[in-house]
């Protein structure tokens, strides 16, 4: 059963979108492995390698190096020093904001 969660967990990260950064509204629409492993990460704001281990029900924190070594690689976890301890932290980003100009002669257009 563990090592299921875990081979899904890498064919569900091979999976995702290349650019860097997790959108929130993206986890939405993640398949529900990765999104709630994601979200399990994002509450608490950062995890060691031993608590990923024991969130996937891993004895080795070896055996979920892979995971975290695929996401970091592509951007979505990123690697943290804390007191000399190695955590890991999901990496969010946000849409763009655009900023709209209204043309002065906008309504001239609409009539």
């Amino acid at each position: 059963m563990a090592h299921d969660i875990l081979a899904n967990l890498l064919l569900e990260i091979d999976a995702l979108d290349s650019t860097p950064g997790v959108l929130l509204t993206d986890m939405l629409e993640m398949p529900d492995t990765i999104r709630v492993f994601f979200n399990w990460i994002l509450r608490r704001k950062h995890v060691t390698l031993e608590q990923v281990a024991a969130y996937l029900n891993q004895e080795e924190s070896g055996a979920v190096l892979p995971i975290i070594t695929g996401l970091t690689s592509r951007g979505l976890v990123e690697e943290l020093e804390i007191e000399g301890e190695t955590r890991y932290r999901l990496k969010t980003r946000s849409l763009p904001q655009h900023r709209h100009v209204l043309r002065m002669d906008l309504w001239d257009d609409l009539e």
